[in-house]
This record gives C-alpha cells, sequence and structure tokens, in this order.
C-alpha cells in the first residue's frame, strides 16, 4: 500500500474551508427558497370572501372587509319563485345549484342609499363561483331585494 501526502499551506486550506462553507451555505439558502410555500396562496375560504367583495363592488356595494358569517349549507329544493326571480333580477340562475351544498358569506353593508344601518349582504358561492345572493334588512320591519341597488331618492 502506498500513501501519498501532500502538505497544504495554511492559507490554502483556510480558503478551501471557506469556499465549501459558502457552496453549502448556498445551497441551503437556495432549497429553502424554493422549498418555502407560497405567502401568496389564499384558502378557499379567503378566496370567497374575496369573490364576494368584489361581486358586492361589481353591483356598487361597499362592505365591511370581515364577513360577519360564512357557513355552509344545502340549498333547497323548494326555493320560491319570488326569490327566484329576485335572483334572475341580479343575473343569477339558482335552477342548477338548488339541492346542492353552497358557502353563504354574509357581509355588513355600509352604503345603502337611504343611510339606513342592519343591512347585510347574503352571497351564495358554489365551486368558487358566487351563484346568488340578496340584500336584506335586519330591522323588525326589515326588506329582502336583489344585488340590484334600489335609487337613491
Amino acid at each position: 500500500m502506498v500513501f501519498l501526502t501532500y502538505k497544504l499551506p495554511p492559507r490554502r486550506v483556510r480558503l478551501a474551508v471557506l469556499a465549501a462553507g459558502a457552496v453549502l451555505l448556498a445551497a441551503l439558502l437556495l432549497f429553502s427558497v424554493f422549498r418555502r410555500p407560497s405567502t401568496e396562496t389564499l384558502s378557499a375560504g379567503e378566496h370567497n370572501i374575496l369573490l364576494c367583495l368584489d361581486c358586492l363592488d361589481g353591483f356598487g356595494w361597499e362592505a365591511e372587509p370581515e364577513p360577519v358569517s360564512v357557513e355552509e349549507s344545502i340549498l333547497s329544493t323548494q326555493l320560491s319563485e319570488s326569490y327566484l326571480a329576485l335572483q334572475r333580477e341580479a343575473g343569477f340562475d339558482l335552477s342548477d345549484d338548488m339541492g346542492k351544498t353552497v358557502t353563504r358569506c354574509t357581509f355588513t353593508i355600509a352604503n345603502y342609499p337611504t343611510g339606513e344601518t342592519g343591512i347585510l349582504a347574503d352571497l351564495l358561492v358554489r365551486d368558487g363561483e358566487v351563484v346568488g345572493g340578496d340584500i336584506r334588512s335586519t330591522a323588525l320591519n326589515g326588506f329582502l331585494h336583489s344585488l340590484v341597488r334600489p335609487s337613491e331618492g
């Protein structure tokens, strides 16, 4: 057996150790950057809330950004014709969604034309799409109407 040895000057040893450390550090940094989950990824609930806020904005409503409630339920198969007409007025057709699970997101409306408070917007979301909604008053003699803004005056 033959052994070959070579003595490195101390300066070269330090440079080699520093270079190996720098390569290892760079590899660790790259690995951690590519393994980190994206902070821009939204949960399904957050996505639904943004969809609803965009929908309300499209109808001219200003809503509080935090929903009052978010609930999953099965849309009744026996919705009244007047409620279906209310939905059609806003451009929604719930006939394909009856009997299916929807998420109802409820928001407080801040800009009702009469200045009235206690106004809520309920939006129905299914498969990442707003499929219906309405505006309602929480007052004792309240009302319910489509997402279309009533004329002011």
